[in-house]
């Protein structure tokens, strides 16, 4: 992702056909991405791990709604090698020079 593209999704948040990632929710994914910080919140970081049953226990109202937009911005937008798994998000945020792809 670009950094033009980056900005507007933090800005405008991701939509994808008629569901809509909010700006906040983008931003934390991006600094998840550019710090490794386990600072993501429950929500974030079971859908990192790829985990459905603590993702829509964590979820509130909006982002429940809203999860093809928040799944397809992690699919597009963010780097395989720190979402997917547990053992991924876990070994990302602790090597802090892992390379992005």
């Amino acid at each position: 992702m670009n950094d033009t593209d980056k900005q507007r999704f933090e800005q405008e948040g991701f939509t994808f056909h008629e569901w809509t990632l909010r700006p906040d929710v983008v931003f934390s994914i991006n600094q998840y991405v550019e710090h490794h910080t386990r600072h993501v919140g429950s929500f974030l970081y079971a859908a990192l791990c790829n985990d459905l049953t603590e993702t829509i226990t964590h979820a509130d109202d909006d982002n429940m709604r809203n999860l093809p937009a928040l799944v397809t911005y992690l699919y597009w937008n963010i780097p395989s090698n720190c979402w997917g798994s547990k053992e991924k998000v876990d070994q990302y945020i602790a090597n802090q020079s892992t390379s992005q792809e």
